[in-house]
């Protein structure tokens, strides 16, 4: 099992109803339809503007789908898991057109509203998805790092952080920060020195690259 490196202090939270826990959770038998409806939570209030989510959608997500493969062929745990869950009337199932694809949504004031306004013919959902959301995994801040394994974050090591990531990519702040640790030289300006030197000698933003300045003595600062 791999292991998690914890939650960080300025990690976006979801809001999840109080009755999910109380009620639903402690009800729910299958881990595919638990996941499922949790990444419906996350997906409705990360969407611009819709609160629906395509069955194709949830097909096309490979973190959703990777986790859902942990219990079987994934595609099917999805199927099942969207029927469980939408049998315990957690999630609300819609079909615009008879042998149409479904769209799900949270049976909530939003999602019944919506099933009215449809059956009342006054509401429609684009055919189309006009966002591409997927589940991602969510990457630690540059001041995080810095702040877990250099030192305290000055409003003066902020701004110099700052003007670091408009001038280098992600990747190389974190490495370059890996190198300070690893040489037991944990000072922002050594970081900046090897950063200046890796873009000198044009090495690509791989990990692969910051092996030869581990123990590196010629790097001054």
């Amino acid at each position: 099992m791999e292991g998690f490196a914890g939650f960080e202090r300025d990690d976006t939270l979801l809001k999840v109803p109080l009755a999910f826990f109380s009620e639903v959770m402690p009800a729910v038998e299958h881990p595919g339809e638990f996941k499922v409806t949790l990444y419906m939570f996350w997906r409705v209030q990360n969407q611009e503007k819709r609160h629906y989510v395509w069955e194709r959608e949830l097909k096309s997500d490979p973190r959703l789908v990777d986790g859902l493969a942990l219990h079987g062929d994934p595609l099917k745990v999805l199927d099942h898991s969207l029927e469980l869950a939408t049998a315990r009337g957690t999630l609300l199932s819609v079909t615009v057109h008879e042998g149409s694809e479904r769209f799900y949504m949270i049976n909530g004031p939003n999602g019944r509203d919506t099933v009215a306004r449809m059956e009342a013919g006054t509401w429609q959902p684009h055919d189309l998805p006009d966002d591409r959301l997927t589940l991602r995994s969510q990457r630690r801040t540059i001041y995080t790092i810095y702040e877990q394994n250099i030192g305290p974050l000055t409003p003066m090591v902020a701004e110099q952080l700052r003007d670091l990531e408009g001038e280098y990519a992600y990747e190389w702040i974190e490495d370059a920060i890996r190198i300070a640790v690893h040489n037991n030289v944990r000072k922002l300006v050594y970081i900046i020195r090897v950063l200046e030197r890796r873009a000198q000698e044009g090495k690509s933003a791989g990990t692969s690259d910051i092996n030869q300045y581990l123990k590196d003595d010629n790097i001054e600062y």
